[in-house]
């Protein structure tokens, strides 16, 4: 973990604990992509790992016909638990076992979702995938996005094409009406010069 990134991923930690603990659950989606900004600044794969954490909780605390389920109350105490304690080491500075409770965060998620037949196949993967499409969005190249977040660039090419991140990079009008102009002129007065 970058030191400089130490207090922000403190405080996106207890944000996630006490949305969960509150029920905020339409919080984490938030949450997780402002982990992700920090993401782009440090390049730190445990920021990846939180934001992924933190979105696949979303998706399974949000869906409501999973709310009932009977592991969902041990689910829930075992993850603010673990988050937690990933707190506390992290406030020690101790990165190695901070960087092992959050692969054991992933690996009870992954578990749980297996358990309860998630609707999507692997919610990890498609966390690492919907995640990897933000830091994208957010200027990392597409190899570096697929890189960090632990899957293929084929992968990420998909679910990059179903947004609507290409939108965001379209000239505006006015522009494009000032190029034509412009253009117009240029040949205009080319025209004029080779007669």
């Amino acid at each position: 973990m970058i030191p400089a990134a130490l207090q922000d991923v403190l405080d996106v930690i207890n944000e996630t604990i006490l949305a969960i603990k509150e029920r905020r659950h339409a919080d984490l989606h938030a949450i997780s992509d402002h982990v992700l900004h920090d993401m782009t600044i440090y390049q730190d794969s445990d920021i990846v790992d939180l934001a992924i954490a933190v979105y696949a909780l979303n998706k399974i605390l949000e869906t409501a016909k999973y709310s009932e389920h009977p592991k969902m109350k041990l689910f829930v105490k075992t993850i603010v638990s673990l988050l937690k304690e990933a707190k506390a080491l992290l406030e020690k500075k101790d990165y190695e076992h901070f960087s092992e409770t959050l692969k054991e965060i992933l690996e009870n998620i992954q578990g749980f979702s297996k358990s309860i037949k998630f609707y999507i196949e692997d919610i990890l993967h498609f966390a690492r995938i919907k995640k990897g499409t933000k830091l994208y969005e957010h200027g990392l190249s597409l190899g570096r996005a697929a890189e960090i977040t632990g899957v293929t660039k084929w992968e990420l090419m998909p679910a990059i094409g179903e947004t609507a991140i290409h939108e965001q990079f379209e000239t505006p009008a006015k522009m494009n009406e000032h190029r034509i102009k412009f253009a117009e002129k240029l040949f205009k007065s080319k025209k004029k010069g080779q007669q």
